[in-house]
């Protein structure tokens, strides 16, 4: 883990410890958060390389695999969005994007409808 500045420890009132740690970090740090900005269970090479590969011996196999993934983007949009929690407007945004974006995912070129289950 690269070296982050932590706030020195306190002195503690009352305690019998002359000092205590308190694990906070100084607002200066970088952040070290992952990107939540995007689907994380998505990895277009990983589902890419699936493709190729498994789709060239049995690619009617693929099919559930590749709607579950729809399932977890769909899952995110909705999260992500509060305007898309309802499943009405969350099915227009999915036929919106599908129909703007053909070929954003992967896995959009075999499968583009909005999963069953979320």
């Amino acid at each position: 883990m690269p070296d982050v500045p932590v706030v020195p420890p306190r002195r503690q009132r009352g305690s019998p410890a002359p000092y205590q740690f308190r694990g906070a970090v100084l607002a200066a740090a970088p952040p070290h958060q992952p990107d939540r900005s995007r689907p994380r269970t998505v990895h277009h090479p990983i589902v890419r390389g699936w493709m190729a590969y498994y789709g060239a011996f049995y690619q009617s196999a693929l099919h559930p695999l590749l709607e579950r993934v729809n399932a977890y983007v769909m899952r995110w949009m909705r999260k992500k969005f509060k305007r898309l929690r309802g499943r009405k407007k969350a099915q227009t945004a999915w036929n919106q994007a599908v129909a703007r974006r053909p070929r954003f995912f992967a896995h959009w070129a075999w499968t583009t409808h909005a999963p069953r289950v979320w």
